[in-house]
């Protein structure tokens, strides 16, 4: 991973006030941008989830509750959704419809620091979030902590295709088409020259799953879509040693 353009003593605070800023028109954004892909892909990754009925499942990073609607939209389960933002929350809950209302609980508070019980939830799901953690190692072992023994965990991020021609028109529509579209339609270029760059500074498909190794997690594996421009990680919390389940 390259160094990181921006400082972690400074990384979390512009985060929050970047994400709260443009949370109006941000699914808009996402989907536009995506060419609605990110619908496919938060399908793929609540799918990897193998919860029962009513499973208590944590949505981290959960921004406007995109992944959250779409897991009570395939499952019967409650959610609760974190994110540092309240502002993303805020705008995510007035999306909630019907019951749904009743499955869903937002929490805003820092991924590194979850003001959770350990072992509480019965999974745990991330979409395009540990990329703008500002340090992943921490967040990591929180999402451990909290998911139950034998849990499944999900990860959804932005990462890099790696054939040669793809990879050139990708970095082009990043730069000429995305950047644009996601500037006007929420009023802020920079948060996604932001993301642009956060893309290319992140952790390899590798690197992650070597650091979800290092945080517990067991069976961790990982599936490119749309040619590499996401990766779907995934993988269960390890039984604690001398203890059977």
């Amino acid at each position: 991973m390259k160094k990181s353009f921006m400082s972690k003593k400074h990384k979390k605070h512009v985060i929050k006030g970047m994400f709260s800023g443009i949370s109006p028109n941000y699914d808009l954004a996402n989907s536009l941008t995506s060419l609605f892909l990110d619908h496919y892909w938060r399908i793929k990754t609540v799918d990897q989830l193998d919860i029962a009925p009513e499973a208590l499942v944590l949505d981290l990073c959960a921004g406007t509750l995109p992944l959250a609607r779409t897991l009570l939209s395939r499952k019967r389960a409650r959610v609760i959704c974190v994110d540092i933002s309240l502002e993303m929350l805020a705008q995510g809950m007035q999306k909630i419809k019907g019951n749904s209302k009743a499955r869903i609980r937002p929490v805003a508070a820092d991924a590194e620091f979850l003001p959770f019980h350990d072992e509480m939830f019965d999974a745990a799901m991330v979409a395009f979030g540990i990329r703008n953690l500002t340090a992943l190692d921490k967040g990591l072992a929180e999402l451990f902590r909290v998911v139950r023994t034998r849990g499944k965990v999900a990860v959804l991020e932005f990462s890099r295709p790696n054939l040669p021609v793809f990879a050139q028109i990708y970095h082009l529509y990043l730069k000429r088409v995305l950047v644009p579209i996601g500037g006007a339609l929420t009023g802020d270029r920079s948060a996604y020259e932001y993301l642009v760059d956060s893309i290319y500074q992140f952790y390899d498909p590798a690197q992650v799953i070597k650091l979800m190794e290092e945080a517990g997690f067991c069976n961790v594996k990982c599936r490119a879509l749309t040619g590499g421009c996401v990766t779907l990680y995934y993988g269960q919390k390890t039984p604690k040693p001398g203890r059977k389940g």
